[in-house]
């Protein structure tokens, strides 16, 4: 903060000296600076008490409420903690109030040697009438109206008399909210300027909110094939999350740049959604194929026969694959190719741009056994780096599914097709990452329990192949998201929060926890709505879903609470925007503090400002 006075020009008067000339205050007068003070006004008469601000903060109420239009000192207008006066003592000034066109207010931005102001200016010209002393007399002291910081201009023309708007700058998009400063200028009696800035936001409770941020392409490889642009994505980022969390002094910080990334196919699920072990019924065998690769080894289990493996593959005949060069080790131990034992390992090279990697699983093979043998059977192609990850069990199941991820060794995207699995039991399944739709973990599990803890197959694959580091919301653009149970309900974002509230069983891990998945008409003009439509449609949804991850509940009860159940689709007064400084009720979690659960369950993918 910073308060000057500029000197007083010769010929005026300061304090209670009189002006009209350059000589000094006669011998015995008494002199009384003339000071401004922006100040919270606690609601009483006690105006003397009330305490000086260091700092503004942006409201984290509707415009339309807490805000009375008087001047005097109300308890409606002290209920927001946020709300603020300007508070000056001229003694040399006349009459019962002070114009609006001497005291300004205005939001300025950082610059290069300084603050400066926005174009076009943001400014706030405010009266301010004499208050009262004792027994009611006039006093020297002379005060605005209640006056509030909002972030958008639906609310500032809610109330333009006593809003100031401190928001984004869509032609200086790098500048944050909360590195923006109130300039508060008083034309005092004596000819004098005092100037008082103050931040915007406390600067020891500010927080960066780690993000990162893909836009999902729609067809691999092809740039621009996703369904909202990388600079309408970032749009949303500076603009609507910005002006959300500025309530709750915090901002996102990108921990990379915006980028597209290519819909995956890479990854295997053994026994999704059960987590049963195998039957290991009769003829039994697992099958998947991976393109663009030389070819597997494949282990000779019990049962087999040279045509029985090559007629399992689907590619290659038993002959091309017995007189394979790579199986010249093979020949040798076994020449008559009707005699092969249990262990003996045979190459499959791909035929028509792809190889089958095959398994027999036993009775009662685990997903886990299931799983080793298939990573196993992968990564005895040199092109290939193959990883399995358990994943928590759904409420009601005996142990979690496994994940395969396969990838080169290089690091690059392979892809999978046409899995199988003839178990009774224990199924296969390719998680097939589409952007319309893209499916997300339901809500029909035996018990009525949610699955967000452990995802679907997609939401994992785009986690474990893109997911950069772990103390960092990591989101995702889509085009339309379903859930996968019940299949017809579409949503308009998914986010896999911590669920810290919840046994330990039912709590999400990592890379899972703070992922976030768009909907692409929450994030800007998209291919699938009408021409014309803004880029500010569902402004709240995505900063709502981030609210979930970082704050670690469910839905607020209250209407205009950013995180209540569907979130408004246009900007409002009544909008579902606000952060309450008091508690709000979640259910299932109870009376909470959303800006002090932020800051503390959210710690982890916070960063300092």
């Amino acid at each position: 903060m910073t308060d000057t006075q500029k000197p007083t020009p010769p010929g005026s008067g300061n304090g209670n000296c009189p002006p009209g000339g350059t000589a000094p205050c006669p011998p015995g007068s008494v002199t009384h600076p003339i000071t401004m003070r922006v100040v919270f006004d606690n609601g009483t008469s006690s105006w003397a008490s009330d305490p000086a601000l260091t700092f503004l903060n942006v409201s984290n109420m509707e415009t339309t409420d807490n805000l009375p239009g008087g001047f005097v000192s109300n308890a409606d207008g002290s209920a927001d903690v946020d709300n603020f006066k300007v508070d000056i003592n001229d003694p040399q000034a006349t009459g019962s109030s002070l114009p609006a066109a001497k005291v300004k207010l205005e939001a300025m931005k950082p610059g290069p040697a300084g603050f400066v102001p926005f174009a076009p200016p943001r400014v706030l010209q405010v009266e301010c009438q004499q208050v009262e002393g004792a027994s009611n007399t006039p006093t020297n002291r002379f005060r605005s109206k209640y006056l509030r910081l909002v972030t958008d201009t639906v609310d500032l023309h809610s109330s333009p008399t006593q809003c100031l708007l401190a928001d984004w700058d869509p032609s200086e998009p790098a500048v944050e909210i909360l590195d923006q400063i109130v300039r508060v200028t008083y034309d005092a009696s004596d000819g004098s300027q005092i100037v008082q800035d103050l931040p915007i936001g406390n600067p020891a409770n500010q927080r960066r909110i780690r993000l990162a941020l893909h836009v999902v392409r729609g067809t691999p490889g092809v740039a621009g094939s996703g369904n909202v642009t990388v600079a309408d994505a970032q749009t949303r980022v500076q603009k609507w999350f910005r002006r959300s969390y500025a309530q709750a002094e915090a901002a996102p910080i990108l921990t990379a740049a915006v980028n597209e990334v290519d819909p995956p196919r890479n990854m295997l699920v053994v026994a999704n959604n059960s987590g049963a072990n195998a039957t290991g019924n009769a003829n039994n065998f697992t099958r998947f194929f991976i393109r663009d690769i030389a070819g597997v080894t494949y282990t000779v289990q019990a049962g087999d026969s040279i045509s029985l493996i090559a007629n399992r593959h689907q590619g290659a005949s038993w002959q091309t694959i017995y007189n394979h060069a790579r199986n010249a080790g093979f020949r040798a131990l076994r020449p008559n190719p009707n005699v092969i034992e249990v262990g003996d390992r045979i190459f499959i090279p791909a035929s028509g741009g792809r190889v089958a990697v095959v398994y027999s699983p036993s009775a009662n093979d685990s997903p886990g056994t299931t799983a080793g043998a298939l990573l196993a059977r992968i990564n005895t192609a040199t092109e290939l780096a193959a990883s399995s990850f358990v994943n928590a069990p759904r409420p009601g199941d005996p142990r979690g599914s496994v994940d395969i991820l396969v990838r080169t060794t290089a690091g690059a995207l392979v892809t999978l097709e046409d899995e199988l699995s003839n178990d009774t039991t224990q199924t296969l399944t390719i998680a097939r990452v589409a952007i319309t739709p893209f499916l997300v973990s339901g809500n029909n599990i035996a018990g009525g329990f949610s699955s967000h803890n452990i995802g679907s197959p997609e939401q994992r694959s785009l986690v474990r192949n893109y997911r950069a580091a772990n103390n960092q919301l990591e989101a995702f653009v889509l085009d339309t998201i379903r859930y996968d149970d019940p299949p017809t309900t579409f949503i308009r974002g998914r986010s896999c929060i911590p669920m810290s509230f919840s046994p330990a069983a039912q709590q999400t891990n990592l890379p899972l926890r703070y992922s976030i998945y768009m909907a692409g008409n929450t994030m800007g003009p998209c291919t699938n709505t009408p021409a014309g439509d803004s880029s500010d449609q569902n402004p709240f949804t995505f900063p709502h879903e981030a609210g979930h991850a970082i704050m670690d509940v469910f839905h607020a009860t209250l209407n205009n609470q950013f995180m209540r159940s569907g979130t408004s689709g246009t900007n409002a007064v009544n909008a579902s925007k606000r952060i309450y400084d008091s508690n709000v009720n979640f259910p299932g979690v109870g009376n909470v503090n959303q800006i002090t659960r932020l800051r503390t369950l959210g710690n982890s993918v916070l960063a300092g400002w």
